[in-house]
């Protein structure tokens, strides 16, 4: 299986564009709502987390295989008045390929 690289996210963005698109569609024959991301302010991605694993799934069918996937999530209020980024800003990482981890510790805090 071709191992794929992303070096800019926005064409890649588009694939996730596509994948929602579809999925609602098979969900909406199905007479079934897609999921929503709930909990607090959203934080529990359920949806983003069918849509991404549903691309990654078609792409892994076509061949192409993703060692890791990550995502910017811009959460909560603004750092500063007219900050561009805001207070619970982060980058979420997610291993996909096992052999990608050469360990696992526990900072200390």
């Amino acid at each position: 299986m071709e191992s794929a690289s992303i070096c800019s996210t926005s064409r890649y963005t588009a694939l996730l564009v596509d994948a929602y698109a579809k999925l609602a569609d098979a969900f909406a024959q199905q007479g079934q709502p897609l999921p929503d991301n709930a909990g607090a302010g959203g934080k529990l991605r359920k949806l983003d987390c069918l849509v991404i694993n549903d691309c990654l799934d078609q792409l892994a069918q076509q061949g192409i295989s993703y060692d890791t996937v990550r995502g910017a999530f811009l959460e909560g209020d603004p750092a500063y008045p007219g900050a561009g980024f805001s207070r619970e800003t982060h980058i979420q990482l997610a291993v996909r390929n096992p052999a990608c981890l050469l360990g696992v510790f526990l900072p200390n805090l």
